[in-house]
C-alpha cells in the first residue's frame, strides 16, 4: 500500500534532500581544497618527496627530487627505485629493511643512503619512510634530505680542528687544558710533556693535583693553585706561581697565564707556562 504524505511531510523531506545534497557539495569543496593544500605541500617542499608503492616501485615524486635526481617524473614512475638506478644494488638489503618496516606500519629512523643521478654522480642523502594510505591502498612515503654540504662543512671543521691541534702541539710554550670542577686534565702539548716529562696516555689520567709538590704540601699547593684561578688577574697578565713539580719529583717554578672558558655545559681551565 503506498504511503500518502502530506504537503507538509512532502515539503519537509525535500527540504531534508536539499540540505544533505548542500553539505555533500560543501564538503566535496572543503575536501577539494584539502586535497590541493597537501598537493602544494608535496610539490614545494624543500626535501625530496617519493612515494611508492610496499614492493618500491614509484609512483610519484616532488620537484625537489627531480631537481636533485636530474630525473623527470615521467621517466621512472612505474619503475622501481633499482631499475630505475637511483639506488645502487649494493644497498638493496638495507632498502628492503626500510620497506619491510613499513609494511609493518612503522615509521623508520633516519638512514643514510647514497642516491645516484642521472647524470652519474652519487650523492648522500638522509632518509626516512612512513606507511601512508593513498585511496585505501598502503604507500610508501619517502623523505630524503640531501646532506653532501652536511658532509663537506664536516669536512671542513674535522680539517680546521687538525689545523688548531697541530698549531696547538706545536706551540713553544708548555699548554695545559682540564676539567675545572674534577680538576681532570683533558690535553697538554709537547712543551708542556717534555717539561713535565709525562707520556701524553698518562698524564690524561691524572688530575692537576698531581702535578703539583709532593705528598706534604700538595693540599697548600692546590689551595695555591685555585686561589690563583680566582684572582682578578686571570686571563691578562702571567702570574707566579712555585707549586708544580714534574714526573720526577722535581720542583718546577713559573709564571703562568691561565684562561677558563666553556665547553658542553662544563667550565674548563687551559694554563700557558712562561
Amino acid at each position: 500500500m503506498k504511503e500518502i504524505l502530506s504537503r507538509e511531510e512532502l515539503e519537509y523531506r525535500i527540504a531534508l534532500l536539499e540540505r544533505e545534497a548542500r553539505w555533500r557539495k560543501e564538503a566535496q569543496h572543503t575536501l577539494k581544497e584539502r586535497e590541493d593544500y597537501l598537493k602544494i605541500l608535496f610539490e614545494y617542499a624543500p626535501d625530496m618527496y617519493i612515494l611508492c608503492d610496499p614492493m618500491g616501485r614509484l609512483i610519484d615524486a616532488n620537484r625537489a627530487a627531480e631537481k636533485v635526481t636530474e630525473y623527470e617524473r615521467r621517466e621512472v614512475i612505474g619503475k622501481d627505485l633499482f631499475a630505475a638506478g637511483i639506488i645502487d644494488a649494493d644497498q638493496f638489503e638495507k632498502a628492503v629493511n626500510i620497506l619491510s618496516m613499513v609494511a609493518r606500519k612503522i615509521p623508520t629512523e633516519p638512514e643514510e643512503f647514497t642516491v645516484r643521478k642521472k647524470s652519474g654522480q652519487r650523492l648522500p642523502v638522509e632518509l626516512r619512510a612512513y606507511p601512508v594510505e593513498m585511496k585505501g591502498e598502503p604507500v610508501v612515503l619517502i623523505i630524503a634530505r640531501d646532506i653532501s654540504r652536511y658532509r663537506q662543512d664536516i669536512e671542513k671543521w674535522r680539517g680546521a680542528v687538525r689545523w688548531l691541534e697541530m698549531l696547538f702541539d706545536v706551540d713553544t710554550e708548555p699548554v695545559l687544558a682540564f676539567e675545572d670542577e674534577t680538576g681532570r686534565i683533558e690535553e697538554a702539548n709537547r712543551s708542556f710533556l717534555r717539561l713535565f716529562g709525562y707520556e701524553r696516555k698518562a698524564l690524561k689520567k691524572l688530575t692537576v693535583e698531581h702535578l703539583c709538590q709532593a705528598e706534604s704540601d700538595r693540599d697548600r699547593s692546590r689551595r695555591s693553585m685555585m686561589d690563583i684561578l680566582r684572582t682578578e688577574t686571570i686571563g691578562n697578565e702571567p702570574v707566579a706561581f712555585s707549586g708544580f713539580q714534574s714526573s720526577a719529583g722535581e720542583k718546577i717554578s713559573a709564571r703562568i697565564l691561565v684562561r677558563r672558558f666553556a665547553l658542553d655545559g662544563k667550565a674548563w681551565t687551559v694554563i700557558r707556562i712562561r
